[in-house]
């Protein structure tokens, strides 16, 4: 129940800075170590990587992309 309660929070803070910014969820690529954080952005259409080592980022950015 908790995470339920983060996860909706994320998704929160999400929505409020793509309307400050003024940004498209599928323009944003979303990279974090918590994978929470992660599927929160996922569910709003962002491109989302979990990322818990940074030597790997660049080959899992590739991917993505």
């Amino acid at each position: 129940w908790l995470i339920e309660i983060e996860k909706n929070a994320n998704k929160n803070i999400f929505k409020i800075l793509m309307d400050t910014y003024q940004l498209e969820a599928d323009n944003i690529i979303f990279i974090d170590d918590k994978e929470e954080n992660v599927e929160a952005a996922k569910s709003l259409g962002m491109m989302a990587i979990h990322c818990t080592d940074t030597n790997q980022l660049k080959k899992q950015v590739r991917n993505e992309l």
